[in-house]
């Protein structure tokens, strides 16, 4: 074993033996990371780029402004709530941000609807619901959206 590793430290496999990576080795397990990252992900940034090329070009910025804009105290729970029934992540997330903040929405409200987006929604329910008891996930949706809509205030009154 030589200098006083046992089995179970990192880098030794299971019995004994470890293998230190070489640099090619690394580098194409980097590589092999990376086409199984974007492999699932760059659907979704296309549908954020494209949705958020619709709030861009497609809604009316009264829209924004009269639900969600800066003269709406209730702007930043709004958002939020909106966020919930989305699902995306969070490279796609970011185009549509960008195009409601183009619209006059807050950085926090914006803030607010893309943290939701992620944290809240449908399919992450259901997949914590598979490790989390009922009490402990409205606990977990609970803190978070409490945190989400705290954020976003004080980052529309800072900002």
């Amino acid at each position: 074993m030589g200098r006083g590793r046992g089995p179970h430290q990192p880098g030794r496999g299971a019995e004994g033996r470890g293998h230190r990576p070489s640099l090619p080795e690394r580098v194409e397990a980097a590589l092999g990371e990376s086409r199984d990252i974007l492999r699932d992900v760059w659907i979704w940034v296309l549908v954020g780029v494209g949705v958020g090329a619709a709030i861009h070009g497609w809604v009316p910025t009264d829209f924004f402004a009269r639900w969600a804009g800066p003269d709406n105290p209730l702007a930043v729970v709004v958002a939020t709530l909106a966020g919930v029934p989305l699902y995306v992540n969070g490279a796609g997330v970011v185009p549509v941000g960008e195009a409601l903040w183009a619209k006059g929405m807050g950085l926090g409200t914006v803030m607010a609807f893309m943290m939701s987006s992620i944290a809240l929604s449908g399919p992450m329910a259901i997949m914590l619901r598979r490790v989390m008891r009922p009490p402990l996930l409205a606990l977990y949706f609970g803190s978070v959206t409490l945190g989400i809509v705290a954020l976003g205030l004080v980052f529309n009154i800072v900002g």
